[in-house]
């Protein structure tokens, strides 16, 4: 098969406007919250207060819970002060990041006041893939974006291939030395298999190109059939689930559930799959397994509830709500502890007050119990957002407040979400400025 120059022509035409795209689509986000940030900050005699995070903290606009939180402190403002709120999420920051921003933050907002809310992206997998990535060989090579959005997803990958078991054909040796970037593998792995499987594999990256899904559907079943390579199988199941999503086959993609990572599921599928007694039960069942025997992450507890939500049975997505709960009250990655701490003392020693939160739809004793032994607890704001959000969840459903599952029991929050959960912040901050 000979590839023409006008197809490599196009590619790298495409290339560099995704380039430009990638480039001028993080500068517009990050500089008008800095531009936004920095002129709140230029004016006088106002209670400033700092919001700090990850993209649950930044996403939103005019919509995201800091900018509804300073509308609805300077709403029922009945003190004479004037709040202002500064966005300073940053997507894809794990609290790592957040704390080593923050004395820059402070050095150029000079805030009253500083909400956090980190940490639920701290994973030891994903950081254990980031430093198996080694050092490149042409360091600048990280400053394409293309390259970092490549990096970011192969990481992802990596991490969630150590979380996985194929099927019972195959049982996964330990891993012995570091993992390169799945691609890399994947790609290696295919060199040496006959020219037939490759020939099937380039059919189905041309039949995908046309959009014909359903003889891509029909190749994948024959290269699987005809694939005894474990690593292979795990990233065309993959591939083919994407497929079988984009087709709305979601009887078929639910069967591949507890053979591919958890977090490339698609949420449509919920609304495709979950409308019998019998399917939100087989989707439990596979969520049991993934969780007890191939011990993959109990987040996956969250895509049961939301299965059992959308099939009217709030009985049941109650109890794994309650098994979601169970799971995150039950360990802190210690660099999230670590840098809490590191946090608090940074606000404190420059007498800021600290305000931390707990994601919605979590339990507040997880957070609590970081710095049940530290006599600077009771200098402390804490603020419970799971109560709230529960019984929101019972009366309106997950999808009311929030769009997607980015850690199984939360997600990023649509406006009504955001609004929730500024409005909870905004009276436990208010209750604190009347009693101090």
């Amino acid at each position: 098969m000979r590839i023409s120059w006008k197809l490599i022509k196009t590619i790298l035409v495409f290339l560099a406007f995704l380039e430009l795209y990638l480039w001028v689509g993080t500068f517009l986000t990050q500089s008008e919250q800095s531009f936004s940030n920095a002129f709140q900050a230029s004016k006088k005699g106002v209670y400033r207060i700092m919001c700090i995070g990850e993209s649950l903290t930044l996403v939103g606009g005019n919509d995201s819970y800091p900018s509804q939180l300073e509308a609805i402190l300077n709403k029922s403002a009945s003190d004479g002060r004037q709040y202002q709120v500064l966005n300073e999420g940053r997507p894809g920051a794990t609290s790592t990041v957040v704390a080593d921003h923050l004395p820059f933050w402070l050095d150029q907002y000079k805030p009253n006041m500083v909400i956090v809310m980190t940490g639920i992206i701290d994973n030891d997998k994903f950081k254990e893939a980031q430093q198996n990535q080694g050092q490149p060989l042409f360091p600048f090579l990280n400053k394409i974006k293309i390259i970092q959005l490549y990096q970011h997803m192969s990481q992802k990958a990596v991490a969630g291939l150590n979380d996985f078991t194929v099927r019972e054909k195959w049982s996964a040796p330990k891993k012995e030395k570091p993992i390169i970037g799945e691609f890399e593998l994947f790609m290696k792995a295919l060199a040496v298999q006959s020219d037939e499987q490759k020939k099937i594999y380039i059919y189905i990256a041309l039949a995908e190109g046309q959009k014909r899904y359903d003889i891509a559907d029909y190749l994948y079943q024959k290269f699987l059939q005809n694939n005894d390579n474990p690593l292979i199988e795990h990233w065309m199941l993959k591939r083919y689930g994407n497929t079988l999503n984009i087709m709305g086959a979601y009887d078929k993609f639910v069967h591949l559930m507890d053979h591919i990572d958890y977090d490339s599921w698609y949420s449509n599928w919920v609304k495709g799959y979950c409308t019998s007694q019998d399917h939100m039960d087989y989707v439990a069942q596979k969520i049991e397994k993934m969780v007890k025997v191939d011990g993959v992450s109990k987040e996956v507890y969250g895509w049961a509830e939301s299965c059992y939500n959308q099939g009217g049975r709030n009985d049941l997505a109650l109890v794994y709500h309650d098994k979601m709960k169970l799971a995150n009250s039950t360990y802190q990655y210690p660099e999230t502890r670590r840098n809490y701490f590191k946090i608090k003392k940074m606000l404190l020693d420059q007498g800021v007050q600290p305000v931390f939160l707990q994601y919605p739809n979590r339990d507040l004793e997880p957070l609590l119990d970081i710095f049940k032994d530290d006599p600077d607890k009771k200098k402390i704001l804490f603020v419970d957002n799971g109560p709230i959000f529960a019984e929101g969840i019972v009366q309106n459903g997950y999808d009311h407040y929030f769009i997607d599952r980015m850690s199984g029991d939360v997600g990023h929050a649509t406006r009504e979400g955001n609004r929730l959960l500024a409005s909870n912040v905004a009276r436990a901050i208010e209750t604190y400025l009347k009693n101090e």
